[in-house]
C-alpha cells in the first residue's frame, strides 16, 4: 500500500501478534534499561557478592600462606617438646634404674646367709670394725671354706688377705727377706706372700700349717730362703703327702727333709722327750690335735726351751699362741704322737 504522497505504507501488525502486547496493540514493547528494576537491583547485589568473594578468596590465600606458616611453627614446637619429653623420659630411666641398682645394694645383707649361726653371730659383732670385714661379713656364702672368714675374725693381720681372697690370683710371691743361719722366722700360713695359694683342697692361709713349718725349719737351718711355705707345699702335693686333718702327713718329713738340706730324727712325744731334744740346733716339728693350743689340728714348730724351763713356740696358724711360752706337759699333751728333731745337714 501507498500513501498519497507516494510514500509506502508499513502493514499493520495483526491483532495480539505483538507477544507482551496488550489487546493487540501495536505500540512496540520498551526495553528496560539494565539496571533497573526488581530483576536489575537483584542482579547487582548478586554482583557485588561475587566481587566480595573474590575479595574473599584473594584474602583466604593471604590466610592459608599465614596458616601454613602457624601450622610450620607448631609442628616445630610439638618437635621440640617430643626431644625434651624422650630426653627427659631417658634421663628418669637411667635415674630409675640407678636408683634401683643403689637401692639393691642397700639391700643386701650386710652378714651374708647361708653360713653358720655361730659365724653369723660373730660377724654381726664385728661389723663396724672396718669396710674390709664389713665386706667379708656380706660374702661370707661365697667362701668355700668358713675357717678362712674365721682367720680375719681371729687375726686382724690376716682381714687383708681374705676381703681380697676371692679376687685373687692365687699365686705366691717370693720370700723377700734375707736368712740367718740359726735364726728362725715366724712366719704365718695367712702371709699375703702366699697365704693365697691353692693347698689340700683350700687356701694355703688355712691349711698350710705343715709347709709353713718346715719352710721356718730349712731357713733357719740353712739360711736359705728358697723353700718358702709355697714350694714346699707344691713339693708336698706333688708327692701325695698333703692329707690328713693337719694337711700334712708325717711321712713329709722322713720322704722330704734330706733333700731340703734338713735331717730328721723321730720320737715319742713326751715332756722329758722335749725337753731333752730341743737344744742349741735342734727344733721340733710337732703336730697337735684340734681343740689343744687351737681349734684345729694343725702343726707347730718348738724353737727353743727358756730359762724358765718353757717353750717357745712358732705357731703359723695363731700369733696368740706364738705370743706366749708354754711348758713341756702341756705341749706334750697336744701332741697327736711322734715329733720330728731337725738339724742342719752336714755338708
Amino acid at each position: 500500500m501507498e500513501y498519497s504522497d507516494g510514500r509506502p505504507q508499513r502493514s499493520q501488525r495483526r491483532a495480539g501478534g505483538s507477544r507482551g502486547g496488550r489487546g493487540g496493540s501495536s505500540r512496540p514493547r520498551q526495553q528496560r534499561p539494565l539496571g533497573t528494576g526488581s530483576r536489575s537491583r537483584g542482579r547487582r547485589q548478586g554482583y557485588e557478592l561475587r566481587s566480595r568473594s573474590i575479595g574473599f578468596a584473594s584474602a583466604g590465600r593471604g590466610r592459608r600462606t599465614g596458616s601454613l606458616d602457624t601450622r610450620m611453627v607448631a609442628a616445630l614446637v610439638l618437635g621440640i617438646v617430643a626431644v625434651v619429653l624422650l630426653v627427659f623420659a631417658i634421663s628418669s630411666c637411667v635415674a630409675g634404674n640407678a636408683a634401683q641398682e643403689e637401692q639393691r645394694v642397700e639391700e643386701k645383707p650386710r652378714v651374708a646367709t647361708g653360713i653358720s649361726d655361730d659365724l653369723s653371730q660373730a660377724l654381726t659383732a664385728r661389723l663396724d670394725q672396718d669396710d674390709q670385714m664389713a665386706q667379708i661379713a656380706s660374702n661370707a656364702d661365697q667362701y668355700s671354706d668358713e675357717r678362712l672368714v674365721e682367720l680375719a675374725l681371729n687375726e686382724p693381720d690376716a682381714i687383708s688377705l681374705v676381703a681380697g681372697y676371692l679376687e685373687s690370683d692365687k699365686t705366691a710371691q717370693a720370700y723377700g727377706e734375707e736368712g740367718a743361719v740359726g735364726s728362725y722366722p715366724q712366719l704365718y700360713d695367712w702371709d699375703s706372700r702366699w697365704g693365697a695359694v691353692d693347698y689340700a683342697g683350700s687356701a694355703l692361709a688355712v691349711t698350710g700349717s705343715g709347709p709353713t713349718v718346715m719352710s721356718m725349719a730349712t731357713i733357719g737351718l740353712t739360711g736359705s730362703t728358697d723353700n718358702t711355705p709355697a714350694t714346699i707345699a707344691t713339693l708336698a702335693e706333688k708327692d701325695g703327702l698333703a692329707t690328713g686333718d693337719s694337711s700334712l702327713s708325717g711321712d713329709f718329713f722322713t720322704n722330704e727333709s734330706n733333700a731340703l738340706g734338713v735331717v730328721y730324727h723321730t720320737y715319742d712325744t713326751s715332756a722329758d722327750n722335749i725337753s731333752a731334744v730341743v737344744t742349741s740346733g735342734t727344733v721340733v716339728a710337732m703336730e697337735v690335735k684340734a681343740d689343744s693350743l687351737t681349734p684345729y689340728e694343725h702343726w707347730i714348730l718348738v724353737v727353743e726351751k727358756g730359762s724358765d724351763g718353757t717353750f717357745t713356740v712358732h705357731d703359723p696358724t695363731s700369733s696368740d699362741v706364738t705370743s706366749r711360752s708354754w711348758d713341756a706337759d702341756t705341749l706334750a699333751n697336744a701332741s697327736t704322737g711322734k715329733f720330728y728333731a731337725l738339724t742342719k745337714m752336714a755338708s
